[in-house]
């Protein structure tokens, strides 16, 4: 299961600070709230978005091990099954079991290749720690539905990869190929659409790069994506995606009363992600573990005809994402850049996920109008 198999002892120390964090939060809101008023911040988002700014942020604080002893959620799975249930009507399911301890999760009102060849493949957030959302499947199904047409619906298939710090680097990207390579058995690479958000952003970036620079050194356990000569994949479209482990970009300082995210929780996520032997140095200068930090030149004759990376402008991540795309066009490929005005960091799943409206701009309608693009786009044959 991609779900964990066990939880981490906690010493007394340990457990205290974890409930006097949990304490705090509920204790802090007034005064978050009290504060909105008498000093309003600059282009302020709204008092809602600053206490959810301060929940969410506080939540991040709380060391990785105290969460799953404290805070366990429903798996991956199960938010797919809940999902597919609870439509009207509901959704077909079904389970692909493959190596590496691969779920891969097959979704739609119909579930036929041979009749439906347009498939969207989605790798979801969490800083690889968490299992999915209960927005995060609510999302990738709407856009699985803005990439289909009249006459096709698109298959939605939803890896639930194995969660660190249980399992670091390279598991995750082990089991992407092994989904990558299983669609690829059932529709061309022409139909296949990658989706990430935040960590699975960073997923669907380093499996991209591994396809573009296959790593199959014996010590890695990765495998060649079997995709055929000249092929590219219909597209690849990244939601405010982690992609760089340098910590000191602009926007960690300019972004940071603005964000949930900080530079410490996206750290806590490099610490338990990446194996305990390599060094952060190391890392950085590994594509496929920090693909954001690769050169341009990396990137050249990238087998995907279309690119999406929408970002927050009010997020940590912005200048590695406005960074990255601007080195995807120096390398030739065809990216479209959004940014969404006044947005904090993977905006169209944290949004809908406590009940906020979308910003004008948002990156969630732009992400649904580059789908429907997709499902209509003209490839060169």
């Amino acid at each position: 299961m991609a779900s964990r198999s066990s939880k981490p002892g906690l010493s007394l120390r340990e457990k205290l600070s974890f409930f006097k964090s949990i304490l705090l939060i509920p204790t802090t809101i007034p005064l978050v709230v009290l504060r909105y008023f008498i000093f309003p911040p600059a282009n302020s988002p709204g008092v809602k978005r600053a206490v959810v700014q301060h929940l969410l942020k506080s939540i991040l604080s709380i060391p990785i091990q105290q969460k799953m002893v404290y805070l366990p959620a429903p798996s991956t799975g199960s938010s797919v099954i809940k999902f597919c249930s609870q439509a009207s009507p509901p959704l077909n399911h079904k389970l692909e079991l493959l190596s590496h301890d691969t779920r891969l999760h097959i979704i739609g009102p119909t579930i036929d290749p041979a009749t439906q060849p347009n498939i969207l493949l989605f790798f979801h957030g969490g800083s690889y720690f968490h299992s999915a959302a209960p927005s995060h499947v609510p999302f990738a199904y709407a856009c699985s539905q803005s990439y289909s047409t009249p006459g096709s619906t698109t298959i939605l298939a939803v890896l639930e990869y194995t969660l660190s710090p249980l399992a670091p680097y390279p598991k995750q990207l082990r089991q992407a190929i092994a989904a990558l390579n299983h669609i690829l058995t059932l529709t061309s690479a022409s139909n296949i659409v990658l989706l990430g958000d935040s960590a699975g952003g960073h997923l669907a970036a380093s499996l991209s790069s591994h396809v573009l620079h296959p790593n199959t050194d014996t010590d890695t356990g990765l495998e060649t994506v079997h995709l055929k000569e000249n092929s590219k994949l219909r597209g690849l479209c990244l939601v405010s995606p982690a992609l760089s482990f340098d910590l000191t970009t602009e926007s960690y300082t300019t972004n940071s009363s603005t964000d949930y995210l900080s530079s410490d929780s996206v750290n806590d996520m490099i610490v338990n992600f990446t194996p305990r032997s390599l060094a952060l140095a190391d890392a950085i200068r590994n594509p496929q573990l920090s693909p954001g930090d690769a050169p341009a030149t990396h990137w050249s004759h990238l087998p995907v005809s279309k690119i999406l990376l929408a970002v927050g402008e009010r997020e940590v991540l912005y200048s590695s994402c406005v960074a990255f795309a601007e080195k995807l066009k120096q390398a030739g490929a065809s990216v479209k850049l959004v940014v969404g005005e006044g947005e904090w960091h993977d905006a169209p799943i944290v949004d809908v996920m406590f009940g906020m409206e979308e910003m004008v701009g948002g990156t969630r309608r732009a992400v649904m109008d580059w789908m429907r693009e997709m499902a209509y786009l003209e490839l060169d044959v």
